[in-house]
């Protein structure tokens, strides 16, 4: 499995996934593009980042508005940009 990422608006949310060695790891971020919760999920049989994607959703109770695909890098930027005050 080649490296893969997603980033997702889930309404006041951010959702940033991305492939590591052991499967995904991921990260939640308020409107003000602030880590409000991350981890790693170890399962590298899930192959498909939407599956994994649906299940983060799911144990965050982040389900109330339907997700909308948004530029991975553009998130990290502004992620960047909110933590350095810029």
């Amino acid at each position: 499995m080649g490296e893969q990422y997603i980033a997702m608006r889930i309404g006041q949310h951010y959702l940033a996934v991305q492939t590591c060695d052991t499967g995904y790891d991921y990260t939640i971020y308020d409107s003000a593009y602030r880590l409000l919760d991350g981890g790693q999920i170890d399962a590298p049989y899930i192959i498909l980042i939407d599956k994994i994607c649906s299940e983060i959703i799911a144990a965050h109770t982040l389900a109330d508005t339907i997700p909308e695909i948004v530029d991975y890098e553009e998130l990290m930027d502004r992620v960047r940009r909110a933590e350095y005050g810029n």
